[in-house]
């Protein structure tokens, strides 16, 4: 059994903030925090010995809490979730013999908070765990998940308006749904998602990693070597490092990197490589939006995303960026803070809410192999739908046309590949012209991604921006620059013919104007230059210097 310690965490919280929200995706250590939380503020000093905090001058004075666990069940009208909170509300009265009466909820919950205080002359601390979990699991509902949202904000503006006999809040979830209405309403809850000192606050970091699971790699390596299943792990550093590979990777402020705690534990019960939280983690309301409009989530890596933006979510409108995010799927790769005269600084620095003259941007990225390879291997399955088998089992190897230049094999590949994307067909030619030349490198990207293929995308040098870099193996790299042309219903067969060949001729020009192949050019390399113009919904011409 192991344990991170988070009580230094915890104590510089209670000791600067008051009311706090905290958002991390499912299965990364939160309901284990609250639980933390409740026997600190229950005084259970004994529990703590041999943590950070039983040795401070912390009082573990016992002090009266209200627990809420969110994750109601068969919630299927508008008085359901008042109906549960209301029952958690009189089981908490009975606890102090309070007899409550009024029938509202707002009403009962002024009623229990002002009688506990008034019995145990000590303020409360209360603790909602799943808050969120009323709206997301209803999203094929907005109706009902909205009407769960106001009854949410009423329930925290009630806590809010008995402040003075509160001592802590503190509140998780995986996403800020109904937090995006709380600007009229509790606004006192402070949220610390991105806050730099509590990066740490869930989950393994390096250090805590290295320290608890040594004895742990130690018996993995052992079992390895029993087993003859070393492949390609060679020591204790090799595995130690893949694991790190495999299941590190999270950020909530670009410099500490988390790993996740429910795969690591998994991984030490069962010794293999498995998409454990990913298998769990992921919640069904993104697999619905993914599969409502997948362009939008094909290339979820985004350069850069103000702060604002990356922490809010509003029912039925949905950023990409943001819900995968909050979700897990996405993680902070970099923290770049913008001053007044639009400089970028590509910097770690501690901001609380402060500094008007500065806008904090995030440069997003997927977060670790588990979550790579399941991510690319979903949306496989939801673009190509029943037509997955034609579109990934080609005549001809996709490493093969590539290598020896098969312009023909490859067109005939990739217009398969278009053809098996039904949403393609559906969209009008106003919808096309918008999803545009992005959607096409986004779908080669997913397609040869899924192929298991190794790939650079957008790499910039002095000149330019590359499109797609494919490794097909160690020294050999295919440059492939992708261009779309909108449309016309005046063009002929003919036009499009000569106007998708001239277009790919540019392509391949602009490959080598802008020197894309520079970053890879050596000696030993060998630089494979190809161009794709596409017309419309998927015809298309390609070509090789």
């Amino acid at each position: 059994m192991v344990y991170a310690d988070k009580t230094q965490y915890i104590f510089d919280l209670i000791r600067t903030k008051k009311a706090c929200f905290l958002s991390r995706p499912r299965r990364f250590g939160k309901s284990l925090l609250i639980s933390t939380m409740y026997e600190l503020f229950s005084g259970n000093k004994d529990l703590f010995k041999d943590t950070w905090i039983y040795n401070t001058d912390y009082d573990f004075k016992k002090y009266p809490i209200l627990r809420f666990k969110m994750n109601y069940s068969n919630i299927i009208n508008n008085n359901d979730l008042i109906e549960l909170i209301y029952a958690d509300v009189i089981k908490f009265g009975s606890k102090y013999n309070i007899n409550i009466t009024q029938k509202n909820l707002g009403q009962a919950l002024d009623t229990l908070i002002e009688s506990i205080f008034e019995i145990t002359h000590q303020k409360l601390v209360i603790l909602v765990d799943e808050y969120d979990a009323p709206i997301t699991k209803y999203l094929n509902n907005l109706e009902l998940a909205e009407s769960n949202s106001l009854i949410l904000h009423d329930f925290y503006t009630t806590l809010k308006n008995n402040d003075e006999f509160i001592k802590f809040i503190f509140v998780t979830g995986i996403t800020r749904f109904s937090l995006t209405y709380f600007d009229s309403g509790p606004n006192n809850l402070i949220d610390i998602t991105l806050h730099p000192k509590f990066e740490g606050i869930c989950g393994f970091t390096i250090d805590e990693f290295d320290s608890l699971f040594e004895k742990y790699i130690d018996k993995a390596l052992k079992y390895y070597k029993n087993n003859q299943i070393m492949q390609y792990i060679k020591n204790k550093t090799d595995l130690r490092n893949r694991i790190i590979d495999y299941y590190n990777g999270y950020s909530w402020g670009g410099s500490l990197k988390i790993l996740n705690p429910y795969s690591i534990v998994n991984f030490f019960d069962t010794y293999e490589f498995l998409n454990y939280w990913y298998n769990i983690g992921r919640p069904k309301y993104l697999s619905k939006l993914i599969q409502e409009k997948p362009w939008e989530y094909i290339r979820p890596e985004l350069d850069k995303y103000i702060s604002d933006d990356l922490s809010r979510v509003n029912i039925g409108s949905f950023s990409p960026g943001a819900i995968l995010f909050q979700s897990g799927y996405l993680t902070i790769d970099k923290k770049i803070v913008q001053d007044n005269n639009e400089n970028h600084h590509d910097i770690n620095i501690n901001i609380d809410g402060e500094g008007e003259d500065l806008d904090i941007y995030y440069k997003l990225k997927i977060p670790n192999f588990e979550i790579e390879k399941s991510y690319r291997k979903d949306l496989l399955k939801t673009i190509f739908k029943e037509n997955i088998h034609q579109a990934l089992t080609t005549n001809k190897s996709i490493y093969n046309a590539l290598l020896l230049k098969d312009y023909k094999e490859l067109e005939t590949i990739f217009s398969s590949i278009f053809a098996s994307v039904s949403y393609l067909q559906q969209l009008n030619d106003i919808e096309m012209s918008i999803i545009g030349e992005k959607h096409f490198h986004a779908l080669i990207q997913v397609f040869l991604q899924g192929k298991g293929f190794k790939i650079f995308t957008e790499m910039t040098n002095y000149l330019g921006r590359s499109d797609l870099i494919v490794e097909l193996e160690e020294n050999i790299f295919v440059i492939i620059e992708i261009k779309y042309i909108k449309s016309e219903t005046k063009d002929s067969k003919a036009s499009i013919i000569k106007l998708l060949n001239k277009t790919a001729s540019e392509g391949l020009e602009q490959i080598s104007n802008h020197k894309y192949s520079e970053p890879f050019k050596n000696k030993i390399n060998k630089i494979i230059e190809m161009s794709m113009a596409i017309y419309g919904r998927g015809h298309l011409v390609i070509k090789f210097a």
